[in-house]
């Protein structure tokens, strides 16, 4: 049996409510204008054989009967109709707006000439980068690589909620993209102009970490940067974010980051505490 489509059910609730909410508006309106009311004269009335007179006072007590209980019936069913409008067109506009999303999502993709990476892409990017990072001399980094995997892609999330908050009103940003070769964490497409913005999310929880990998990633950054220039003819523009604990880096920390920091590549520092609290 085929899978229930969702859309269409509520689709046909909203229709059902609609239904519901003007049935009784348009008896209402023929009950109480007259619409099917008799005008006979007094004449015509007397010269009526006894069956027409009976069926006429039938109709009578009936037309009393309808007057009497047809309003609330009514008004039960516009109720009844209003819930069904209500309900399924919140119910559907959910269901639109991902279905949205998504066709917006395969129109950026095209546009912009990139992949969403699957989540096992993902857990894979995460590991790799953890690993990058971490001083291979420091053993409790080791032990725990797990919670760290875990902790930097929560971050990685944090990032993307930050900078989509931020740059909203002019950028359409995405998380982990795959354009050309290139796996970037997150890309934000201008909406005006030709000028991209790409970040490197780099998360340091410990105060040993490998400082000489920074080299290596921004060299890396900065390869990905032109490729991803040639693929999509847009420019640019690269920015390393270091998210970090406030008792795990100071400015020397910092000092010698920008020290092997990249020309074209910019560095900015996000703490964690800055960072959950956006």
């Amino acid at each position: 049996m085929n899978k229930l489509q969702y859309d269409s059910f509520y689709k046909f609730t909203v229709s059902i409510g609609t239904l519901l909410i003007t049935t009784p508006v348009l008896g209402i309106y023929y009950l109480f204008t007259g619409t099917y009311d008799i005008l006979i004269s007094e004449q015509e009335y007397l010269e009526l054989s006894k069956i027409s007179l009976e069926s006429l006072r039938s109709r009578e007590i009936l037309m009393n009967v309808l007057y009497t209980t047809l309003p609330y019936l009514f008004f039960g069913l516009i109720a009844i109709g209003f819930f069904c409008v209500i309900w399924g067109g919140i119910k559907w506009y959910n269901i639109q707006k991902t279905l949205d999303e998504s066709i917006q999502l395969d129109v950026d993709e095209k546009r912009y000439n990139f992949k969403k990476l699957t989540a096992s892409e993902i857990a894979e990017k995460a590991i790799k980068e953890t690993i990058e990072i971490q001083d291979v001399n420091d053993t409790s980094n080791l032990s725990n690589q797990n919670q760290r995997i875990i902790k930097a892609m929560q971050i990685e999330n944090a990032c993307y909620s930050y900078f989509n908050k931020k740059l909203l009103k002019h950028y359409k940003v995405q998380q982990n993209v795959r354009i050309g070769m290139n796996e970037f964490d997150l890309v934000a497409f201008s909406k005006n102009t030709n000028i991209d913005l790409i970040y490197e999310i780099k998360y340091f929880n410990s105060p040993n970490y490998a400082l000489s990998a920074i080299e290596q990633t921004m060299h890396r950054f900065k390869k990905a940067g032109e490729s991803y220039k040639s693929n999509t003819n847009r420019e640019p523009f690269l920015t390393l974010v270091i998210v970090f604990k406030e008792n795990h880096f100071d400015d020397k920390a910092k000092k010698r980051i920008e020290e092997r920091s990249f020309s074209g590549i910019s560095v900015i520092y996000i703490s964690e505490d800055e960072l959950r609290a956006s």
